[in-house]
């Protein structure tokens, strides 16, 4: 089979779960960046994924949001980093698929992760209160804007123009 026709298997599950639809736009660009780097790979590198981040701004992810699409996608359990060291490469595994030697079974984190509701938590304590989340620890925020904020323009009454007008005459 060439890379022409590889596929990455996508389970029902894992396309129905929380973890998968409420996910940014840029986490899923992030994660079909690493689907198409294992079908490039010839579905042998599981585990040792690349994603550079020139190749990710390249594949439409903004330089400011790399790093929270790549945490978003850890703390929804879909994807592990191991982080690089130095001038190592950080390398990453999808948890639905297997390791190429079959040694490491998926890990299925993904399958316990529970989407907000409401932008409440729907986990609670015992009083009613909504508990607080790993991602609401670290929030995933867009950067501030810098430009201002652009004045309403002004409402003019034309009636009172073309009556002011019209006495003048």
């Amino acid at each position: 089979m060439s890379t022409a026709d590889a596929f990455v298997k996508l389970p029902r599950d894992l396309l129905a779960s929380d973890a998968w639809r409420s996910l940014s736009i840029n986490a899923r660009r992030f994660l079909d960046f690493l689907m198409i780097e294992h079908m490039r790979r010839g579905g042998k590198a599981n585990g040792r994924l690349l994603a550079p981040r020139r190749q990710l701004w390249d594949f439409g992810i903004g330089q400011h949001y790399v790093s929270s699409a790549i945490e978003e996608a850890e703390q929804h359990g879909l994807v592990i980093c191991r982080r690089g060291f130095g001038r190592a490469p950080s390398t990453y595994m999808l948890t639905w698929l297997t390791l190429p030697d079959g040694s490491f079974p998926p890990i299925q984190r993904w399958k316990t992760y529970i989407a907000e509701i409401n932008g409440k938590s729907p986990l609670v304590s015992a009083e009613g209160n909504s508990l607080p989340r790993v991602s609401e620890q670290h929030s995933l925020r867009y950067p501030k804007s810098t430009h201002k904020a652009r004045k309403p323009l002004k409402s003019h009454n034309y009636a009172s123009m073309n009556s002011a007008r019209h006495s003048n005459d």
